[in-house]
């Protein structure tokens, strides 16, 4: 019956309103605010509007745009902002109310190059336990895109990217949300590239030291850079310039750079290569490395057909630009030594030193004085010595006195080689002797003088004997002409001995030609040589003896000298190839010319070969 009657209450409440347009519910008479269509005034009531919850709320068929009720889930009055056909429900005491939001962030941020992959995320607040996802590109969904994160490589520049999120927390408001927007800025990428020169460029040659620099395009600040040699890497080559010394010939350089740029193609990007033409450097090495005081030493390179260049401190150089110089040291101790090889455009440079050892000297003189039979000397090379310098000079010849006139035999010659030894090498060595001298009748060739190997009995030198003086047998006849004996000879190319002088040429008495003996006209005897004895009577012995010639009034010198008859002639000196014995002399038959010097020879290096320079007996000398 109650019901009823507050039924009927506001129908009259209703239908009074619907009469008079404006109600007023009060106690005290007062009229209705003239802004009011219902104005309710009490100090001790209130208002009480439909009380639902959030199921029935949104059970209500078609709401009114401001229809209220208030929700007893949430403990606060709602209102719907929306549409009848689309309801928004707003809460209007804020302070229970439960705002949802959604932030979006993609990953990597900022400006992107064209074609990357970006993840987009949104992170939400009171979106419920299944809140409802929409990514938008401009404003239009995105099909498929219903999750939390959205992954995207297809983003143009400019495109703006948002999401929707519609929450089912219970007294949520200012749902469904909308995200913050990210504009994206997104580059087309440049492509990469590198090249690479070389400095020096072209042919070079061994050893040179080559740079070899990288100029990137579209590199970024801090490019990667990695050194490759026939596709390898190179350790510790990562900076934009790589130099080295150890390329060979058709070597190939590259450098692989790593762009730093965010948008860039065809990173890492491989350069041009560089093909390295490489001409070997010629090797400057040399040898020896000590010598003596005194002793020419030979330098001998290890490779031949270059251009040289040596320089000597301390030494005296006889050539800077030969490939076997040699130099005399005139001091001891350490001295230093450069040589520089080109070849083929390319030059190597080598230095060193030299140890200069004080030097010593070993003298022999001719043995067996006053007679013709006699044994050779030796001389045993030396612990540690491996070089020698041979010395050796032909004895003079005899000397034939006329009367007031004496005609001198010929000097001997003096030939000097450097020879290279082993410790303990054997070296044999004769010594020539001067010729007798004699008055009246002629007089006896002068010894050569021979050093030879003991073990394979191999010439090393021979200095020829100068021949002995020429006469006159009735005393001063024809004294102007020069009877004085002809020298021992020079080194020449078929080291033969001297002929026999004035007037004869070599018809009666010729020299020996090739290491053989000298010949005598008549009772005159030639010298001998080192393959064989001179002829005539008086004659030289052979290479092992070197006996000089036995004559009837004086002798050839030990040594190989040809020594006189038991009439008249000069005696040849002895060497190498013995020089002629000479006979009567024409045109005038009583005057006898002077015999021939004998020849030399000489295997060593460093030669020095002078003809006539020694006087009376021989000598030969070793130094070491």
């Amino acid at each position: 019956m109650k019901e009823n009657k507050y039924i009927a209450l506001l129908i009259i409440i209703l239908f009074c309103s619907s009469a008079f347009s404006q109600v007023a519910l009060n106690t005290t008479g007062s009229l209705p605010d003239s802004s009011a269509l219902l104005d309710i005034q009490s100090v001790s009531k209130g208002l009480l509007i439909p009380r639902v919850n959030t199921i029935q709320r949104n059970a209500i068929v078609a709401p009114a745009k401001g229809l209220l009720v208030y929700n007893l889930d949430c403990d606060n009055i709602n209102f719907n902002s929306g549409t009848p056909a689309a309801p928004v429900w707003v809460a209007v005491n804020s302070a229970n109310s439960l705002p949802a939001s959604v932030t979006i962030t993609a990953s990597p941020a900022g400006a992107i190059c064209q074609g990357t992959t970006v993840t987009y995320s949104a992170a939400i607040t009171n979106g419920g336990s299944s809140p409802t996802y929409q990514w938008k590109r401009n404003s239009t969904n995105i099909a498929g895109a219903t999750n939390t994160t959205f992954v995207d490589t297809t983003t143009a520049n400019g495109d703006v990217i948002e999401c929707i999120i519609t929450s089912n927390q219970a007294c949520v408001t200012g749902s469904p949300a909308t995200s913050n927007s990210i504009a994206e800025i997104v580059n087309a990428p440049v492509p990469a590239s590198v090249v690479v020169v070389a400095n020096p460029s072209g042919v070079i040659c061994s050893g040179t030291q080559v740079t070899f620099t990288a100029t990137p395009s579209n590199g970024g600040i801090l490019p990667a850079y990695q050194w490759q040699i026939n596709g390898g890497n190179v350790n510790g080559a990562t900076n934009s310039t790589y130099g080295t010394s150890a390329l060979s010939n058709n070597d190939a350089v590259t450098c692989i750079v790593t762009s730093s740029l965010t948008c860039v193609a065809n990173s890492p990007a491989t350069s041009n290569s560089i093909n390295v033409s490489v001409t070997p450097s010629p090797v400057s090495t040399f040898t020896p490395t000590n010598g003596s005081q005194n002793l020419p030493v030979t330098f001998a390179p290890t490779d031949s057909g270059a251009i040289y260049n040596w320089s000597f401190i301390g030494g005296s150089l006889g050539s800077s630009t030969s490939q076997n110089p040699v130099a005399t040291w005139s001091g001891t101790g350490s001295f230093n030594v450069s040589l520089t090889v080109t070849q083929n455009g390319c030059s190597t440079t080598t230095n060193g030193s030299i140890n200069i050892g004080g030097s010593t000297t070993v003298t022999f003189n001719p043995t067996n004085q006053g007679s013709y039979t006699g044994s050779t000397q030796s001389f045993t090379v030396p612990q540690g010595v491996t070089s020698i310098l041979v010395v050796a000079k032909g004895a003079q010849g005899g000397t034939a006195y006329s009367g007031s006139y004496n005609f001198s035999g010929g000097m001997g010659a003096s030939i000097s080689g450097v020879f290279t030894v082993t410790p303990g090498q054997l070296i044999e060595i004769v010594v020539g002797q001067q010729g007798g001298s004699n008055f009246q009748y002629n007089s006896g060739g002068g010894g050569g003088s021979f050093v030879w190997d003991n073990a394979t009995t191999t010439l090393m030198i021979a200095a020829g004997g100068g021949g002995g003086g020429g006469n006159y047998p009735n005393g001063d006849e024809q004294a102007s002409v020069n009877n004085n004996g002809n020298n021992g000879g020079q080194v020449n190319g078929a080291y033969n001995g001297g002929g026999t002088g004035y007037g004869v040429g070599g018809t009666n008495g010729g020299g020996g030609t090739g290491g053989a003996g000298g010949s005598g006209p008549g009772s005159n005897g030639g010298g001998a040589g080192w393959l064989g004895n001179g002829n005539g009577q008086g004659a030289g012995s052979t290479r092992f003896g070197f006996a000089g010639g036995t004559g009837g009034s004086a002798n050839g010198g030990y040594g190989g000298g040809g020594g006189q008859g038991s009439c008249c002639g000069a005696g040849g000196g002895g060497g190498y190839s013995g020089g002629g014995g000479s006979g009567w002399a024409s045109p005038n038959p009583n005057c006898n010319a002077p015999g021939g010097g004998g020849g030399s020879y000489n295997a060593g290096a460093s030669q020095t070969n002078t003809a006539g320079v020694q006087a009376g007996d021989g000598l030969v000398t070793i130094t070491y």
